[in-house]
């Protein structure tokens, strides 16, 4: 057998092993003898070791030895290095870090379950061959953020990492990173997301940031934005770089910080790419029930719609509205511009709003290749009866509704009103005479 496939084998075997058990390897026979310590792919985590009979610190320390053996007979390559364990912060830890660079690892993952946040070596970002770079609970501190120097890394995420005060943005971190293809950062405080990078298809922005800017981003296929409430992002420096996205998911408050700014996007802001479309909805007000309609609009090519709908306290009870009033509310709503709505200017309640738009040419949505929508949180409510409708009427190749009630509707117990509201969806028009719809 080819000794180099023979070697490929090994590592294969052993990397499907935990740590313990890889070094066990050692007693096997003769071929296995030392085998585990050119192991190319070492993980570190809860299963790595057993924990017979020591209380945590005993524990970390026996973790913390035992890899540190591991690494002082190493002899090779290693590839891939994963901590997800309770290993602490120590020398020890910079010392594997620095032996890795020299041992020319390409993919660093490091996940502290410990309070203390790690430091990561400056080294580590001066560091040529890395393709990935995944930390949680750590810090970074970079003295010189222009000698940042990550030609072969494709892949970054940060969870829970405390970057310095002065270094306000991560556009320095990823200009640095030609190749970089993936980008992810959750939880990692008030600092500008300002991202630099050409190749990026992939952005993942979770948590609470001063400021949301994209730069020379136009090849992003995936997206998912969940900001908190202080984030201040302007709207046509995010979108008009996601216009080649076939994935977009928008949580949290992100649709309502986008309608801080009155005017909606020009309308040259297509999304015909996108299949998938995920956001969280507030049937609230006009500018979140517009902002929505116009993504719908805008999405020729959607095929799965994924809407969790939020409401204010005191909002989730609705009137019910006839055709007459429609009609009559129609006749005397008058509002200004072709901007954001503004609830000074429109005269109609919330429900007849939301079908006027949907009735309206430039912004009604069709729907034709829709195959599946999911609805979280439904109340039963005119809003939401509403733009069932509309989509069972126009969505000709619609295959499956999937509609999850709001824990509260099951709690009261109203069999008969949920019935009810099934044999209201049941009896609307379809243009999918097969479409299923399933109520849970």
């Amino acid at each position: 057998m080819d000794p180099m496939f023979n070697e490929q084998i090994t590592n294969k075997i052993l990397s499907h092993l935990s740590l313990e058990e890889a070094i066990c390897t050692n007693l096997l026979s003769r071929h296995w003898r030392g085998k585990w310590r050119s192991m190319s792919d070492i993980v570190v985590n809860e299963d790595s070791f057993p924990r017979i009979g020591e209380d945590e610190d005993e524990y970390i320390e026996k973790v913390t030895n035992k890899v540190n053996h591991l690494i002082l007979l190493h002899k090779g390559d290693i590839k891939r290095f994963e901590i997800n364990s309770c290993i602490q912060a120590s020398p020890r830890l910079s010392s594997w870090l620095h032996y890795l660079i020299e041992a020319n690892v390409e993919h660093l993952k490091l996940n502290f379950t410990t309070k203390q946040k790690y430091v990561i070596p400056f080294s580590v970002f001066r560091y040529r061959k890395l393709e990935t770079l995944d930390i949680s609970r750590c810090k970074i501190e970079v003295p010189f953020p222009g000698s940042i120097n990550f030609q072969a890394l494709t892949h970054i995420s940060f969870r829970n990492v405390k970057f310095p005060e002065r270094f306000d943005d991560v556009n320095m971190l990823t200009r640095c990173c030609p190749l970089l293809t993936h980008f992810s950062i959750v939880d990692c405080g008030c600092i500008i997301v300002d991202i630099h990078s050409r190749n990026l298809q992939s952005v993942n922005i979770v948590g609470d940031y001063i400021g949301l800017n994209f730069q020379y981003n136009s090849m992003i296929k995936s997206a998912t934005i969940a900001l908190t409430e202080n984030t201040a992002c302007l709207y046509t420096n995010v979108f008009n770089r996601l216009l080649d996205v076939e994935e977009l998911h928008l949580m949290g408050f992100s649709i309502e910080l986008f309608l801080k700014f009155e005017q909606m996007p020009v309308p040259e802001f297509e999304y015909n790419r996108m299949k998938t479309l995920r956001i969280d909805w507030t049937l609230d007000n006009f500018k979140a029930i517009e902002f929505a309609v116009y993504f719908f609009r805008n999405a020729p090519a959607l095929e799965n719609l994924h809407i969790n709908f939020w409401y204010k306290e005191g909002d989730i009870e609705a009137d019910s509205v006839d055709n007459e009033e429609i009609e009559m509310a129609e006749e005397e709503a008058k509002y200004k511009g072709k901007g954001v709505a503004s609830e000074e200017t429109i005269d109609l309640p919330l429900e007849l709003y939301l079908k006027k738009l949907l009735q309206e040419s430039g912004f009604f949505a069709t729907f034709e290749h829709l195959d599946k929508m999911v609805l979280e949180n439904v109340y039963g409510t005119d809003l939401e009866i509403i733009f069932i409708k509309h989509v069972l009427g126009n969505a000709p190749q619609l295959e499956e509704i999937n509609i999850t009630l709001e824990s509260r509707v099951l709690d009261t117990g109203f069999e008969a009103e949920i019935s009810d509201f099934a044999k209201e969806l049941d009896s609307f028009p379809k243009a999918s005479p097969g479409v299923e719809i399933i109520i849970q």
